[in-house]
């Protein structure tokens, strides 16, 4: 019976190769052999994308059942996919979105304005303080009173720490300072007579050396003692160098006719305002030991009918160090037949 076919009449001939195939293919066929020791029928398909008005061919899958070459499709169930890209920080990195510039010094922007009231002028101030990106903004002449609360006087993403003056109308200092940075006040740096406050900063990064950022908001009014107010300064400088080394200082503010220059040279501190903030007259001024990783500063106009310049100092570029090409001499320890051949036997 295995050999049944020869027997046939010769009008009945095996079916040719591409009429076998093509069979199979329509699923007029069976498979020759089962699935589990012989050869699967699966066969691949596509799935229909649509993108950009084109219907393109994506990933194949593995269908179980053949049902010919072409399969039917409903464009109306297909479904448009957008790809939709965030550009705002997660929650996890809003805490180190503090954005310096590649190429930049990790030190932190600077603000610094008497602003001559600054509650009636908090929109303009924090327009001004976040859509520049500032770190830190010193205040001087902020007006404040008790019985003023800080809610009104906030600006979102900032800590703010204020100083109001006591019983007598004017003055005052207030710092703002971003969330990203750790900051406390230094209370026990607190004098009633001298408009000062001094705050420690601890960025996220800083440059190599540094282990914080001690900064100080001072005003010091024109009929106050010169000699009272520079030998507080001073003094607080000297403790600052005593229980926090290795820091880095901001001292800002208005200082009006207190004379600090030589006093503040002792301590590596260095004047970076150079042009007149109030008329003719620097009044106010930045003193830091930080100079080499800042920008020279730059004037913004004055907040309100304030009559003091803005002062805005940014940090510097690094500069690209050219590498360091090391030459080493050495002795040459070959031996050799000089002395030998000049030797006379």
């Amino acid at each position: 019976m295995r050999n049944w076919w020869k027997n046939l009449p010769q009008a009945i001939k095996p079916v040719l190769p591409s009429v076998w195939n093509a069979c199979k293919t329509a699923g007029i066929l069976k498979p020759t052999r089962g699935k589990r020791s012989g050869t699967s029928n699966r066969i691949f398909s596509s799935i229909r994308v649509l993108s950009s008005r084109r219907w393109i061919m994506e990933s194949k899958i593995d269908i179980s059942k053949a049902r010919g070459n072409q399969v039917s499709v409903n464009y109306r169930n297909l479904l448009n996919i957008q790809n939709v890209t965030s550009q705002e920080p997660s929650k996890s990195n809003q805490r180190f979105s503090h954005t310096i510039s590649p190429g930049t010094h990790f030190v932190p922007s600077i603000l610094l304005s008497n602003t001559m009231s600054l509650a009636p002028k908090i929109d303009e101030i924090a327009h001004c303080v976040v859509s520049e990106d500032i770190d830190i903004a010193f205040f001087s002449e902020t007006w404040l009173k008790d019985y003023v609360p800080d809610d009104p006087i906030k600006i979102k993403g900032y800590q703010l720490f204020r100083r109001d003056r006591k019983g007598k109308d004017h003055g005052g200092v207030c710092l703002y300072v971003k969330d990203s940075i750790q900051c406390h006040i230094l209370s026990d740096f607190h004098h009633d007579d001298h408009e000062v406050l001094w705050a420690d900063l601890r960025p996220h990064r800083l440059p190599r050396g540094l282990s914080n950022i001690i900064a100080g908001v001072l005003y010091h009014p024109p009929e106050a003692n010169n000699l009272s107010k520079a030998e507080y300064v001073k003094s607080c400088l000297e403790r600052i160098e005593a229980k926090h080394p290795n820091s880095g200082i901001i001292l800002a503010g208005d200082f009006n006719k207190l004379k600090f220059t030589s006093a503040a040279s002792y301590f590596q501190l260095k004047p970076m305002v150079s042009f007149p903030t109030r008329g003719a007259n620097i009044l106010d001024q930045i003193f830091t030991n930080l100079h080499e990783f800042y920008n020279d500063p730059s004037p913004r106009p004055p907040f309100g009918l304030s009559d003091h310049i803005t002062v805005i100092v940014s940090a510097g570029a690094k500069q690209n160090k050219e590498p360091l090409i090391r030459s080493i001499k050495a002795r040459d320890k070959r031996p050799s037949n000089i002395a030998f051949s000049v030797a006379s036997y």
